[in-house]
């Protein structure tokens, strides 16, 4: 088995991290030689007793001067060629149309881009990037976090539908249009509650958050009800909101992936999510209620300061459609269970991160039979 090197952060609470984690502790468990880089915020981590990956993992923080394979996954991303082995660089983009800058080192520098969606493999396979540099390795779950009969997690409300948000209240994840759908069909009187659960206010979405414009709407008169959470949260807790609440409402304007839905589906609680990007990998009418949407192309070839290929892109939701999909939800409770229980079994089935690190480990065993792309390590 191989020596892999994850040089990449594992103890803050990001996405990234818990990819990180659980693809590291899969690949131990299959027989890899894993060990993970001292830096990058590593050095003194603190362990949540529950956390099992954490567990397998915490004793391999050691720098390696050989590996075989170097596992990134961070941002901005770090393109430098290793000292040794393979360059697997782990990078999502939202966008529509990929960093310019990204271009050259994706096709030559790095062996293997992993992507965890369709959608994002075809972003950069349009921007010039040979396709046999970029591979789905897609997300995943924990099966005995993220189930059904997780323990419920208290709310404040007493409402008896209740629509969840999880995720950072920023423009690219469409809370606004969450919140313009949800204050015109319902009012105070209902009986509704949306839930956000908001990640990031404070750190990484420090300066995008919508979280002030959240606080105001709810101290408007005669809006509907609004429970508002910023705190962190455990997985486990995590799961317990899932199941606590009876749909997730993610009409996100560009993703790369969509942790929030999946895990919401192995919870029993069907998304309604916008129908195009990474959710048609998974989401289909069996298990999910998608908005329809449209592709809205940016002005200015840039993200974020990066020039890009081409113009960049989001999705628009329909809003009268998100509007009907969430008066249908609140009319059609039981619809909604045997949607989740749909959904349940197909994310336990199709989508765990036993599913995805089988993949990533058949990827690792077929760069280790190739030839290693950089002339400078051949030296």
């Amino acid at each position: 088995m191989a020596i892999i090197y994850f040089d990449a952060p594992f103890f803050n609470l990001s996405s990234a991290t818990i990819i990180n984690r659980n693809l590291a502790s899969w690949l131990i468990s299959l027989g890899h030689d894993v060990r993970i880089t001292p830096g990058k915020g590593n050095s003194a981590p603190i362990l949540h007793g529950e956390d099992e990956p954490l567990k397998s993992i915490i004793c391999r923080i050691e720098a390696v001067a050989h590996p075989e394979i170097t596992i990134r996954n961070s941002w901005p991303p770090d393109m430098t060629p290793p000292p040794s082995g393979r360059l697997v660089l782990i990078q999502p983009w939202e966008f529509g149309s990929m960093p310019e800058s990204w271009v050259d080192p994706f096709s030559k520098d790095v062996d293997e881009v992993w992507v965890p969606s369709g959608y994002v493999r075809d972003v950069y396979l349009a921007g010039g990037v040979p396709s046999n540099r970029v591979q789905i390795v897609p997300n995943g779950f924990d099966p005995e976090i993220f189930r059904p009969d997780a323990t419920p997690l208290g709310l404040k409300t007493t409402k008896g539908l209740r629509f969840l948000f999880v995720g950072g209240a920023i423009h690219r994840k469409g809370i606004d249009f969450l919140l313009n759908a949800y204050s015109t069909i319902f009012t105070a009187t209902d009986d509704v509650c949306l839930v956000i659960k908001d990640f990031g206010a404070d750190s990484f979405y420090r300066k995008m958050t919508l979280r002030s414009q959240i606080v105001e709407f709810m101290s408007q008169p005669g809006v509907p009800e609004i429970e508002y959470r910023d705190a962190d949260l455990s997985e486990s807790d995590l799961a317990g909101l899932y199941c606590t609440c009876d749909t997730l409402v993610l009409p996100y304007r560009a993703e790369g992936f969509g942790m929030p839905v999946l895990e919401a589906m192995a919870c029993a609680t069907p998304p309604i999510v916008t129908d195009a990007g990474p959710s048609l990998d998974f989401c289909t009418d069996f298990n999910s209620i998608r908005i329809r949407a449209s592709k809205r192309v940016l002005g200015e070839k840039q993200v974020f300061g990066l020039k890009t290929v081409e113009y960049p892109s989001l999705f628009r939701v329909d809003l009268d459609d998100l509007r009907m999909k969430m008066k249908w939800a609140k009319e059609n409770k039981k619809e909604l269970k045997k949607l989740g229980l749909a959904g349940a079994a197909y994310a336990r089935e199709n989508w765990t991160w036993d599913t995805a690190a089988g993949i990533a480990d058949e990827r690792i065993r077929k760069l280790l039979a190739k030839p290693e792309v950089n002339s400078c390590l051949e030296a």
